[in-house]
């Protein structure tokens, strides 16, 4: 899985394609993804921005 390039862990392009493929699959929209060697794809989860409301309690919801 990957090469080490002697600092970090590369994926291979096929890699990164078979990740973007799994979540183009989910049908899920608005999010950023992570792909990292010797991970799952994962969405990245992002902090609350102070002074904003919370998700599902503002105007645009």
């Amino acid at each position: 899985m990957g090469v080490f390039d002697g600092k970090r862990v590369l994926l291979a392009p096929e890699e990164v394609a078979a990740a973007v493929e799994h979540i183009l699959e989910l049908g899920r929209t608005g999010e950023v993804w992570t792909v990292a060697a010797g991970h799952p794809p994962a969405p990245f989860p992002f902090p609350e921005v102070p002074g904003l409301p919370a998700p599902g309690r503002g105007a645009a919801d």
